[in-house]
């Protein structure tokens, strides 16, 4: 060893010599081990006692990464990074809570002060969508990491709803499961050596092979193939691992106890728990105390500036916020905050006079802002950047990151990395995303993607006064958002919308042919992207359409009663 060189230093070791250091340091650290050496050898307490003080004043530097979050040693040369132990892993997935459902977004009706504090130290992303506008889609995308053209899981149910005589274009085959050969999001943390629990919603199959057991999950509390509770949020439920639920016992809450077991349970252990709650999708039901608080909040202050006040829908999702403060108690209380991270989203935009959309167009199952912009954060203390990013994300960028911080073994994803705007790609956060060379192609990633898509071919039934016309709610569309530009093509009649976000974010002016250049260059790049994925467009003819009936029924009851009493009085 050189004159003046710590045997602790950095510098002066090979990678294989410093790790094995590290790894005695970790172990002569631990009391417990050095005791049963003590014992085995039957040396004199003293030497415990010696060995322990010196190690506890003196092994502060190489060692020092362990013990202050974020704040990782450097050396004069380059760094080289000790094996940080992985971060648990908690993604909290609501089911239809609309953008402005959160307080940290302006609601000032629905009470979710655990949700604003968590935002507000964590990273916001304003522009964050899920990649459909109802439920299936958005989980196998995020569970998948891929594009629905390639999971094939386009809808809920089915993409032809409605009267077919309406339907002028036949709709692809839709897939109600995920696929097992997809390697998934559990799959990939599994093999990074992460225990795993789903609990709540899984929407994609069910049983060994397409259930959460079959798809990376070593605990299924809840999930199944439905999409929501179908005997209510009251206990008995009927829904797996909840057969012991006492008679009256919340769902919401009992979905937060089942994650604050496991924490307690595997806090040893690198944990991923995909918290997916049912709430606030209907039926819309809370207990009765926090329903009995918004009835007196509705009353008290009435006027809401057009924010729907509905008791049931704001108790559920309270109901939530007050689990997740139990469940970051539960870290704290373990010593497990500063290594956990949490992200927070919902699987699509909310339902129109429960939800607050603001001044967005649409809502869920609509491809406007209505029904794909949800709230999204990343927490992560001392770790992540505190502040807001506009940057547009997606649903399949949360596969993309995790697998990125870890280096794990994922192929092929559509999603990109965000730790660059997570700030997990600086230079003095090595630590965690690899070394120099790694931080800056986390950062050239996120450049490089120019726009994203959305893929829904499918006709939803029923009249919306925010569709585009008075046969269905949404038509099959494919959508493309590059910049401030959102271009929706309707994969039925090639009809083309233009919208500009940030002048007009309620989707209200159509301007595309105000704007051919815009048209020309979105409708190419969308084109381009969905033959790359094999979808065609326009899809083909429905031969069960009906283009009279078709003119009739699109014709209001009022124009229809005019003509029927004009010829009527002939």
């Amino acid at each position: 060893m050189k004159s003046g060189e710590s045997f602790f230093s950095v510098s002066g070791q090979n990678h294989k010599s410093r790790k094995k250091h590290l790894r005695a340091l970790a172990c002569l650290r631990q009391p417990g081990f050095v005791v049963e050496v003590i014992k085995k050898h039957r040396c004199p307490q003293r030497i415990l006692l010696a060995v322990l003080w010196f190690f506890q004043t003196v092994s502060t530097g190489v060692y020092a990464g362990h013990a202050q979050p974020g704040q990782l040693t450097a050396s004069p040369q380059q760094q080289e990074i000790p094996d940080l132990k992985k971060p648990n892993i908690i993604l909290v997935l609501l089911d239809d809570l609309g953008w402005g459902d959160v307080g940290y977004n302006g609601n000032t009706y629905i009470e979710t002060p655990t949700i604003d504090r968590l935002a507000r130290e964590g990273t916001i992303f304003t522009d964050a969508y899920s990649n459909s506008p109802n439920c299936a889609p958005s989980r196998a995308a995020l569970m998948s990491g891929l594009y629905a053209p390639r999971t094939k899981v386009y809808t809920m149910v089915s993409g032809d709803l409605g009267d077919e005589r309406l339907r002028t274009r036949l709709t692809p085959k839709n897939r109600m499961h995920l696929e097992p050969g997809f390697y998934t999001l559990a799959e990939m943390l599994k093999d990074q050596g992460y225990v795993t629990a789903n609990i709540g919603k899984w929407n994609l199959g069910t049983g060994p092979v397409r259930g959460p057991e079959g798809q990376g999950f070593d605990v299924n509390i809840a999930g199944f193939r439905g999409g929501h509770p179908h005997k209510g949020y009251f206990a008995p439920y009927d829904l797996p691992g909840l057969e012991d639920a006492p008679e009256g016992e919340y769902l919401t809450n009992r979905l937060n106890d089942e994650a604050i077991k496991f924490i307690r349970q595997h806090k040893r252990d690198p944990f991923f728990i995909y918290l997916s709650h049912f709430a606030p999708h209907f039926p819309f039901q809370a207990e009765e105390p926090l329903t009995e608080k918004y009835r007196k909040k509705a009353v008290e202050h009435p006027d809401s500036d057009g924010m729907p006040e509905q008791p049931e829908y704001a108790a559920m999702v309270e109901s939530v916020d007050i689990g997740l403060a139990r469940i970051v108690d539960t870290l704290v209380e373990n010593k497990l905050d500063s290594n956990t991270l949490i992200i927070f989203t919902s699987d699509n935009g909310g339902m129109r006079g429960m939800s607050w959309l603001g001044n967005f167009r649409g809502e869920k199952s609509l491809i406007y802002e209505g029904g794909i912009r949800v709230p999204m954060f990343w927490w992560w203390p001392g770790q992540i950047n505190a502040g807001k990013s506009g940057y547009p994300v997606m649903g399949i960028d949360i596969y993309s990151t995790l697998n990125d911080l870890l280096q794990g073994k994922a192929q092929a994803l559509d999603g990109i990395s965000l730790l660059g705007e997570l700030g997990l790609a600086k230079k003095e956060q090595q630590g965690r995303a690899g070394n120099d060379k790694q931080a800056e192609k986390n950062r050239e990633k996120v450049a490089r993607r120019e726009a994203i898509f959305w893929y829904f071919p499918a006709y939803v039934e029923g009249e919306n006064p925010d569709a585009s016309d008075r046969y269905f709610q949404q038509r099959p569309v494919a959508a493309i958002r590059k910049s401030d530009w959102k271009l929706l093509l309707y994969l039925d009649s090639d009809r083309i919308e233009l919208y500009n976000l940030a002048l007009d974010s309620g989707e209200q002016n159509n301007v595309a042919k105000y704007q051919p250049a815009i048209v020309k260059e979105l409708t190419k790049a969308l084109r381009q992207w969905l033959k790359k994925n094999g979808v065609a467009a326009p899809l083909k003819n429905n031969p069960a359409f009906d283009e009279a009936f078709a003119a009739q029924y699109s014709r209001s009851f009022f124009d229809r009663w005019i003509e029927w009493f004009s010829h009527l009085v002939k």
